[in-house]
């Protein structure tokens, strides 16, 4: 049985550990600077958590500005890491990350969601398949009532912080992702952004080009809707696009078996870096939503 140390018991680290349990997954070792009790499997320190017996993957759900640490300390154990996205609110950092990693030699990949989502495999596999015809534009229109949205209310206030929170590090990075595995490598065309008066951004209207496809960005705080996120592939034989996160249409494509977080993870412990992102394409994502915020500069560091 796969044993996991899991750093970080936020929103999304209860998240993760309600979703390895039921998959049968063991979580040996937790550790969060922020939760002392007696909880099972409980740490003294993140090293201890890493280095633990029986642990085979670190799973590191902290905020982004935990993320290096974390991966520093399971890289020292030479543990298979999962870590969430982002890898950090610093394209410096995202990259001496995925250093680390390919200098330890352990297997790594980074938690996008719609890399092990069913709608996002069944896309990813259409579009490959030439079901869609050559891709000619990616868009992205999002929406919500207010941010953090309701279920991230316990998140902590990094989610409403400009430095490493906001909703186009934490809902936009995933599409670009998605979009950089269809259609291949971004640069930033064009970006406007307007902000609160706490720095954080309401509305992000962007254009990326893809090696000749555009991809487009319409993003804002407002509504009526807690949330609502639609992603479509326009081809010059069909279009399909993603809906909410999880529906997957005009692109009838067979649901995948190895959907989930678990599958992704096995196959990390067997070898295979095919199901979950690279740090080093991570990177990349960090470099572009970076220069969505904060202009080109800030995608440059080394």
């Amino acid at each position: 049985m796969t044993g996991v140390a899991l750093i970080g018991l936020g929103v999304q680290g209860r998240a993760v550990l309600a979703e390895l349990t039921m998959a049968g997954v063991s979580v040996v070792a937790w550790y969060d600077p922020a939760i002392i009790d007696d909880r099972p499997g409980r740490a003294a320190s993140l090293d201890a958590a890493c280095q633990a017996p029986g642990v085979d993957l670190v799973f590191i759900a902290t905020p982004p500005s935990q993320h290096a640490e974390g991966v520093a300390a399971a890289a020292r154990a030479g543990r298979t890491i999962v870590c969430e996205k982002p890898l950090s609110a610093d394209v410096t950092t995202a990259r001496r990350m995925a250093r680390t990693v390919a200098d330890a030699g352990v297997m790594a990949g980074v938690n996008f969601y719609l890399a092990t989502a069913s709608a996002g495999i069944g896309l990813r596999r259409g579009a490959d398949a030439g079901k869609l015809g050559a891709v000619q534009r990616l868009t992205l229109v999002a929406r919500f009532a207010r941010w953090p949205r309701p279920w991230q209310a316990d998140a902590g206030a990094w989610l409403s912080s400009p430095d490493q929170g906001g909703f186009v590090r934490e809902v936009t990075s995933h599409f670009v992702y998605l979009a950089e595995s269809i259609a291949g490598p971004a640069t930033v065309r064009s970006v406007e952004i307007a902000r609160g008066e706490d720095g954080l951004e309401r509305r992000l209207n962007a254009t990326l080009d893809h090696q000749g496809v555009l991809f487009t960005i319409d993003a804002a705080i407002g509504g009526e809707a807690d949330e609502r996120v639609q992603f479509t592939v326009q081809g010059d034989a069909a279009t399909a696009a993603i809906v909410d996160w999880d529906t997957l249409i005009g692109l009838p494509y067979p649901a995948p078996a190895e959907a989930g977080i678990v599958p992704a993870i096995d196959s990390l412990l067997a070898g295979r870096a095919d199901s979950l992102p690279t740090f080093v394409s991570a990177a990349r994502v960090v470099a572009i939503v970076e220069q969505l915020l904060n202009g080109p500069d800030r995608g440059s560091g080394s």
